[in-house]
């Protein structure tokens, strides 16, 4: 028996320091991303890349890309649709950017963040959806008495109460998609489940032609649409947005994984000047404007940060850091790329 213990106990031991050892390793010899600017924003003033520091005094300063140093006040001032309420507590704020009128209102609701994570789209879900009235009679929405899940053949909604299908409420947007042209089963959708919010967008779905739908729930009715993409264009992913200015209706990976941006209300499908992003293994924060968009795509091999005209999605700059370091190699149980705990090795 103690012989077993033994064995049992150095078993234990080896699996700890093979779980152990990589942290141990990246804690010491520093994280891939060293050299590297974790947060900076494409000037439409400069345009460069720009990004706060501290100055020898310890002072909120800050530098761009190009070698340029500036005060506080001088990075308000080429950083003006980021920090427009620093501008405008001066009353520094200009009265027009890159030729255009422009007012701090129209600025501070254009504004946006929009951000994706690898574990978000590979995690585990649990497949019952939640379509909220987008006209509600009141301000406020509400939660729904039903949930929907997708199968083979349609939408099915199901009562919580009494956990039965509402056959009517099914046979209804099933119909009105089937009518849009689309073909089930569903192979993805996205919405943003909560009631705190000021507008319903409703959801997203890629069906199994590859082709991209709206639906919404307005007055208790089924609202449904085809969003037609461009020629050979195949939706893979897409995601709603419901931004204060209410500008688009979201955005679309197709399967060669370019982006799209939806405008709202013709449904206009822009590509984004980007290279490809997969939001299966990549992550994206994307900080935006009226104007210019700056948008950071990073993966293990490295960040790339991209300035994007908010106008046209045209791109006017970029800069790519490569990550130098190779991870260790050990035992893991999670992962960055999903929610699911399992030993893995990597």
């Amino acid at each position: 028996m103690n012989k077993i213990s033994q064995i049992a106990f150095s078993f234990l031991v080896a699996i700890l320091l093979i779980w152990q050892l990589p942290w141990i390793y990246s804690f010491t010899f520093g994280s891939k991303s060293q050299g590297a600017v974790r947060f900076m924003l494409f000037s439409p003033v400069t345009h460069e890349f720009s990004y706060p520091t501290r100055n020898d005094k310890n002072k909120l300063a800050g530098e761009d890309l190009a070698g340029n140093t500036y005060t506080s006040n001088e990075l308000d001032s080429i950083l003006p649709l980021f920090y427009c309420r620093q501008l405008a507590d001066r009353d520094a704020f200009p009265d027009s950017i890159m030729g255009e009128a422009i007012t701090l209102r129209e600025v501070q609701k254009g504004r946006f963040i929009f951000r994706s994570f690898p574990d978000e789209v590979n995690g585990p879900i649990t497949p019952l959806y939640m379509l909220l009235e987008s006209q509600p009679e009141r301000l406020d929405f509400e939660f729904p008495k039903d949930m929907f899940r997708c199968t083979d053949t349609g939408l099915e909604f199901l009562v919580m109460e009494t956990n039965q299908v509402n056959s009517q409420k099914s046979a209804t947007f099933t119909n009105a998609l089937k009518a849009e042209g689309c073909v089930f089963p569903i192979t993805y959708l996205h919405s943003i489940p909560n009631v705190r919010k000021s507008y319903d967008n409703g959801f997203m779905l890629v069906d199994s032609n590859r082709q991209l739908f709206h639906m919404q729930m307005a007055h208790g009715k089924a609202a449904c649409r085809r969003i037609s993409l461009p020629k050979d264009v195949q939706a893979n992913q897409a995601f709603i947005t419901e931004f204060e200015a209410k500008k688009y209706y979201g955005f679309m990976i197709d399967t060669n994984h370019n982006m799209y941006v939806i405008n709202r209300p013709d449904y206009q499908v822009h590509r984004i000047e980007l290279p490809s992003f997969d939001p299966t293994q990549q992550e994206m924060m994307i900080i935006g404007n009226p104007f210019i968009w700056t948008v950071r795509i990073e993966d293990n091999h490295g960040a790339r940060f991209y300035g994007i005209d908010g106008r046209d999605y045209h791109q006017y700059k970029n800069k790519v850091y490569t990550y130098e370091d190779k991870d260790f190699a050990g035992l893991h149980f999670t992962s960055s790329k999903n929610g699911y705990v399992y030993p893995r090795w990597n």
